[in-house]
């Protein structure tokens, strides 16, 4: 989506709902004549650096009349969505040497 006519950015909090509590999160919003445009695709309650970093970069790109255009890259990474696909992957393999013993007559 893109957001038009950027007046101001800013941060947008509010309830995330995990599976049995309830995180309060932000994510960086664009606003504009089409409403608040999320920057980023999910709302987190951790990396708070490059938000601001990203705030900063956009006030200053608004507030300069003669820049064109303005280009963002962020990576957002997660780390304990490595450790889930370490746990995953260790599970997977557990069953598949479970179903090789069970095959072979060793289990």
């Amino acid at each position: 989506m893109t957001a038009l006519k950027v007046s101001s950015v800013g941060y947008r909090t509010g309830d995330v709902a995990t599976n049995s509590r309830v995180t309060l999160a932000s994510t960086v919003v664009l606003d504009g004549s089409n409403g608040s445009i999320p920057v980023s695709q999910a709302p987190s309650n951790v990396g708070s650096e490059w938000k601001s970093d990203m705030i900063v970069k956009i006030r200053r790109f608004l507030a300069a009349p003669d820049e064109r255009t303005l280009s963002l890259r962020v990576m957002e990474r997660n780390l304990f969505g490595w450790i889930g696909v370490v746990f995953v992957a260790l599970f997977v393999l557990s069953y598949i040497a479970w179903f090789i013993r069970k095959v072979t007559g060793r289990a």
